[in-house]
């Protein structure tokens, strides 16, 4: 609100890998546990990018729950 951005919708990816030797040191898993990185782009109405972002999960900590509809 502060900068007058309104998120018109967000795009998010879900993938699995194997840990890298950050990842796995982070998040004290061996190197090429599996992991689930999440991408994530934000744009307003216009299409503009107002927010991108990565994150790494733990594969074995973590749950994904999303419903879909149509429009």
């Amino acid at each position: 609100e502060s900068f007058d951005l309104v998120p018109g919708r967000c795009d998010y990816t879900l993938q699995a890998d194997g840990a890298n030797e950050h990842v796995a040191e982070v998040l004290r898993l061996p190197i090429g546990a599996p992991v689930l990185v999440g991408y994530e782009i934000t744009v307003d109405s216009t299409e503009r990018v107002i927010s991108a972002g990565r994150i790494t999960y733990r594969g074995d900590a973590y749950r994904f729950t999303t419903s879909l509809f149509r429009n």
